[in-house]
């Protein structure tokens, strides 16, 4: 099994960063995490071409096939949280985080405007899905980009992934 996690944890915030992920195809239960993720934030899955791009939003996206997506090349973008309309934000773990107060009382470099959402940036290269950490900046200038550190995201981001990966 080819599982390369990179365990590095220090931050100036004390807090843990999702590093880059990186899982053979099969040892991912990639159609539950897609399902898990289609429950919540369903209208923000989104694909792009490369970093930055403008995201292709499908709000029927039931019948999207996003592995097929990543076969052609696209990249495809799946959120964790919802987008920061508000306080608390709700992220598909189930739990809701205060964003807001934590970045008041702690040093980040994470800004999140009040469409933005936090999540995962999926890549798939020789059978294999590249996770990254990503941002999507919402209706107010939408594009996709990298997010090395996801500040009080971070750690459950890494957690909610792994209990997708098939040990």
């Amino acid at each position: 099994m080819t599982l390369n996690i990179n365990n590095k944890f220090p931050i100036k915030t004390g807090m843990f960063e999702m590093k880059d992920i990186i899982v053979e195809v099969e040892k991912i239960d990639f159609d539950r995490f897609v399902d898990k993720v289609r429950s919540m934030h369903r209208e923000a899955i989104a694909s792009i071409e490369k970093i930055g791009d403008y995201p292709e939003y499908c709000f029927d996206n039931t019948s999207r096939d996003f592995q097929q997506e990543l076969k052609d090349g696209l990249l495809v973008f799946f959120p964790f949280s919802g987008s920061n309309f508000g306080e608390p934000i709700s992220c598909v773990d189930g739990i809701e985080r205060d964003y807001q107060t934590m970045a008041e009382e702690e040093e980040t470099d994470l800004c999140l405007g009040f469409s933005d959402a936090v999540g995962y940036l999926f890549e798939l290269k020789q059978n294999k899905f590249i996770i990254k950490s990503a941002t999507d900046a919402g209706v107010m200038s939408p594009s996709v980009d990298l997010e090395e550190d996801c500040f009080i995201f971070d750690e459950p981001m890494k957690k909610f992934i792994e209990s997708f990966i098939k040990k």
